[in-house]
């Protein structure tokens, strides 16, 4: 679930938000085949590791929204790290850093709510 959920939110949805802020910060648009499937491979990924997360803690955390915010929480931290060790990422003050990073980090955590509660329903159907 959190594969597909991962594909889904952190992949295809973060691009259509990646365009509509290039689109409301008057930059170019660039919305391509390759680079939504790029997306949707980082996200499929990220979500594995999503998942592997959320076995590490679901013994710690109660099932429920906590969790989930818990989930994008780490991933979001996660990603920002890795992103500044490899040198892709430099934090300044520049207004559209912050407006991206804030976003982003709004869609991780859709992503943590949306993984819990798809897991909470396959359990609960079962």
């Amino acid at each position: 679930m959190s594969t597909l959920s991962g594909a889904i939110i952190l992949g295809a949805f973060s691009r259509l938000v990646m365009a509509a802020l290039a689109h409301s910060l008057n930059k170019p648009i660039n919305l391509s085949l390759r680079g939504f499937a790029e997306m949707i491979v980082i996200g499929t990924s990220l979500g594995v590791i999503g998942g592997l997360f959320l076995i590490g803690i679901r013994m710690h955390i109660q099932p429920g929204i906590y969790r989930g915010v818990t989930l994008g929480i780490f991933l979001y931290a996660g990603s920002i790290l890795f992103g500044m060790i490899g040198g892709r990422l430099t934090l300044s003050e520049n207004t559209d850093v912050l407006i991206t990073l804030v976003l982003t980090g709004g869609v991780y955590v859709l992503y943590g709510i949306a993984t819990e509660w798809l897991l909470s329903t396959v359990h609960r159907d079962r």
